[in-house]
């Protein structure tokens, strides 16, 4: 299955929030797990699957989706998983796909085939740095037409710096 990060969203999948940082990371984090959980429920009607970092098993990885919030220093799954992720966050860079964006205070929303399980997939929502993370929108069930998005801020508002699809790669016969 390829397309749009909306896809994931269709299938089983859990939150899997994040534990690690400091103080403000925690407190970030936490914030956007509660906003990701309340945009869920406005448009499904219902809550999701939530998860600490820490307490994800094996087997729930191999049944579902995993949706990991914060980074790879904040949430232990992600940062088990970054290394064969291509994405990297940095304080005002994020590359991802072969592409590199630059700014201040950047977020992401990705998904990528999870890299050591078959079907399932992984969705990164976070930022280098949680506290400065803002989104236009976290209903990504209905808003997630794209791959990847690219998240900052201008004048303290949340602005789309970029919303991409990865490239379609065409067997040749």
């Amino acid at each position: 299955m390829i397309g749009p990060l909306a896809q994931v969203f269709s299938r089983r999948f859990v939150l899997v929030e994040a534990t690690g940082g400091n103080e403000n990371d925690r407190a970030a984090n936490e914030k956007l797990s509660t906003q990701f959980q309340e945009a869920w429920r406005r448009t499904n009607f219902g809550p999701c699957r939530v998860i600490k970092d820490r307490e994800l098993t094996a087997d729930e990885e191999q049944r579902s989706h995993l949706v990991l919030l914060g980074n790879a220093v904040t949430n232990s799954v992600w940062g088990r998983l970054s290394p064969n992720l291509p994405v990297e966050m940095e304080s005002k860079k994020i590359s991802i796909g072969g592409r590199v964006y630059e700014g201040e205070a950047l977020a992401l929303q990705a998904w990528f085939p999870h890299p050591a399980i078959k079907g399932k997939k992984v969705v990164l929502i976070g930022a280098a740095y949680p506290e400065d993370a803002v989104f236009g929108t976290l209903e990504l069930s209905l808003d997630g037409w794209f791959d990847y998005a690219i998240w900052g801020t201008n004048h303290g508002l949340s602005t789309l710096v970029a919303a991409n699809g990865y490239p379609v790669i065409q067997k040749t016969p």
